[in-house]
């Protein structure tokens, strides 16, 4: 199932992050994400409403694998 290979959690990665960071999701339950670990990011519809598009950015890029 879907769930199996993703976790969701909302998450506003255009405020400052610091790793490790811990977040809920709904499909599994606690996460705690690490530099380096996530091989999606999903932002439907959200770059262009972003004030801080760098930060956004630089925060996926350290999240991403």
């Amino acid at each position: 199932t879907a769930s199996d290979r993703f976790a969701e959690a909302l998450l506003d990665l255009s405020q400052p992050l610091e790793l490790p960071l811990r977040a809920d999701s709904a499909s599994v339950g606690p996460l705690t994400l690490q530099p380096d670990q996530v091989e999606m990011i999903v932002a439907n519809n959200v770059l262009e409403h972003v004030a801080d598009l760098p930060r956004l950015m630089t925060n996926c890029l350290a999240l991403l694998k």
